[in-house]
């Protein structure tokens, strides 16, 4: 009879008792199955394998002496290895009682409300979790496998009821600008982000009164370009300047702010606006009660002080010379220059200039009259602004008007011939017929108009466009092959009309401004002037003087163009026959000097009289019964 421990050892290695061996290696899952070879005899050597099918671990143990598979967790899969936790490698021999463990979460909803910390903004945040199933992700058979898992089902869980939302709200006491199409929206598809569910009113802030300045407080306006993109090196800008009653600053009033309210219902508080006042000094007022600030004169605008207080400086000061280091002085009042102006520098102001030094070869140009305390040694000198620019082209625009009056009568003579043939003119126009007569009769024409053209171009300032227009048309038309271009004699009446306006502004400029040029000494220089010219000194030598009223020279002058709309008065004129020495007034003028050298050149109106030897005491005027008379001792 065997005995009974014989009978249970059999019927443990029996194959039947293996196939239990394996569930028991898989209790509580449906993942491991073996495929044993124990029982196989062989004399092969054969290594263990484990794959992945279908969710489950299929284990071939190895044989002979062959090697032992191996597994070894993945992430959110855990081993439990005869009952107790692995994290590492796991080798699959006949002994183990190996068991699949997966993270699994369970299902739930969470929602969560807060308040954005200035109390306007209410937000949701929805997190729904599922339930996931998982399974043993399927691998090839290998000696070793990295075991991963896999979703094979996911179940979502219930929504967050709308009256669940409701009671959180109301818990935390918010009330104000509920969205509720907002919150249905993200109840129903949860998107797991922050969600504005509600908005407060936001406070509306008070806006402070201020001051809005219509000027720069730059001293100067910065200008670095010239025209055609060249750069002007002593252009380095104008000075800030205004005329009288230009507003100089407006007061913007105080608007009051709008309270908020917190979405929670609570009131956001605001201030009250603070007002401000616009602060005037000397050349400024107040206007509109209070609400803006304007210049009462014309000068240069300043901020001073901590009180912001307007003013308008009535002249600007430049305390030494004017040179390199402050460039050109361009201003909209007076200037007062307490030095020298050098060469290549220019002073360009809307009121008078005083400089109590030298001007070297400079230019000033002036609105209105224009001191210079010592010498003016080369360079241009203009006092009166445009008016100055008329008075010196006037002269030629009448000469223009008396030639263009004749060309149209004289053609108009020459087709009233019988004799002559008017049939070109049908054809090509007047043009040929008046270019014939300027290069017959007329000769001189051309080239006043190119003397208006280069004065027009030697300005600093802009004349009015009526100027401008009638030089460029006249240069178009009137010089060189222009005229044959010309249809009919009304191109010339048309030009006719606009110089007869250049010396209507001419006319109303002379009443308007009569600005003078004071100098002790003037020398290879250009002086104009509205007004009258005095040269208190030495006087002045090879200069051309251009006066609307009287010019009065205390010294010699000797050399260059002296002319005057008024008087003309000179204690020396002329040096000898080496230097020729113009001088010359409108017939109602008179031209008296002490003494006058052989070579000078007297002229009244369209009369002259040449010195031939030295006089004393000379007296020249236009005498309608005698003539141009002319008295010496």
């Amino acid at each position: 009879m065997r005995k009974i421990e014989d009978l249970i050892k059999e019927v443990l290695e029996s194959p039947l008792n293996n196939s239990e061996r394996a569930e028991q290696i898989s209790t509580g899952t449906d993942y491991i199955e073996i495929n044993d070879n124990r029982g196989i005899s062989s004399t092969e050597n054969q290594d263990g394998s484990v794959c992945v099918k279908n969710g489950k671990i299929i284990i071939s143990y190895p044989k002979g002496t062959g090697k032992y598979a191996s597994v070894s967790p993945g992430d959110g899969v855990m081993f439990l290895v005869n009952g107790m936790e692995v994290g590492d490698k796991v080798l699959l021999t006949e002994d183990i009682h190996l068991q699949i463990v997966f993270d699994e979460e369970k299902p739930q909803s969470n929602l969560e409300i807060t308040i954005s910390d200035d109390g306007l903004e209410a937000y949701l945040t929805v997190q729904r979790q599922p339930y996931r199933k998982y399974r043993l992700a399927d691998q090839e058979a290998s000696q070793h496998l990295v075991l991963k898992k896999e979703v094979v089902e996911e179940i979502l869980p219930p929504p967050v009821d709308l009256a669940e939302v409701l009671e959180e709200l109301e818990s935390l006491g918010i009330k104000s600008g509920i969205d509720f199409a907002a919150l249905e929206r993200e109840l129903k598809a949860p998107t797991g982000e922050k969600i504005v569910i509600a908005r407060g009113r936001p406070p509306v802030l008070p806006q402070d009164a201020y001051v809005e300045y219509l000027f720069s407080n730059d001293q100067r306006i910065s200008k670095e370009m010239r025209d055609a993109g060249r750069i002007d090196y002593l252009d380095k800008g104008q000075f800030q300047s205004v005329e009288m009653g230009t507003v100089l600053a407006v007061k913007r009033p105080p608007v009051p702010g709008k309270k908020g309210v917190t979405v929670t219902g609570k009131e956001i508080p605001v201030g009250e606006p603070k007002d401000v006042q616009i602060n005037v000094g000397e050349g400024a007022c107040l206007v509109n009660n209070g609400q803006k600030a304007v210049a009462v004169i014309a000068g240069r605008p300043v901020l001073a002080g901590k009180q912001r207080l307007i003013k308008v400086l009535p002249e600007l000061t430049v305390p030494g010379d004017v040179n390199i280091s402050t460039g050109h002085i361009r201003f909209k009042g007076d200037v007062v220059i307490h030095g020298n102006v050098l060469e290549g520098l220019i002073v360009q102001a809307t009121g008078r200039v005083t400089v109590l030094g030298n001007v070297y070869s400079g230019q000033i140009f002036a609105g209105g009259s224009i001191f210079i305390g010592q010498s003016l040694i080369g360079g241009l000198v203009t006092a009166g602004g445009e008016g100055a620019f008329l008075n010196r082209i006037l002269p030629g625009v009448n000469l223009l008007l008396k030639m263009l009056a004749n060309i149209k009568k004289n053609i108009k003579q020459l087709k009233s011939n019988p004799n002559f043939s008017v049939g070109d003119l049908n054809i090509k126009g007047d043009g040929n017929l008046i270019k014939l007569l300027i290069d017959m009769k007329y000769k001189e024409l051309p080239a006043i108009v190119a003397n208006l053209s280069s004065h027009l171009k030697s300005v600093r300032y802009k004349p009015s466009s009526e100027i401008i227009n009638c030089i460029n048309v006249m240069t178009e038309k009137l010089t060189g092959l222009g005229p044959l271009n010309i249809k009919s004699l009304d191109e010339l009446t048309d030009i006719e009309k606009m110089l007869a306006e250049i010396t209507r502004i001419a006319e109303e400029s002379a009443e308007i401004a009569e600005a003078d040029v004071t100098v002790k000494y003037v020398q290879n220089a250009t002086v104009e002037a509205t007004g009258s010219i005095y040269i208190a000194g030495q006087g002045c030598y090879r200069t051309n003087l251009y006066a609307g009223k009287d010019i009065t020279i205390a010294g010699i002058c000797r050399g260059g163009e002296i002319t005057a709309e008024g008087d003309i008065s000179v204690s020396q004129l002329g040096a000898g026959s080496a230097v020729l020495t113009k001088i010359s007034t409108k017939e109602s003028g008179v031209i008296k000097a002490q003494k006058v050298y052989p070579n000078v050149i007297l002229k009244i109106g369209h009369h002259s009289y040449k010195a031939h030897s030295e006089m004393q005491n000379v007296y020249c005027c236009w005498d309608d019964d005698k003539g141009l008379f002319v008295s010496s001792k």
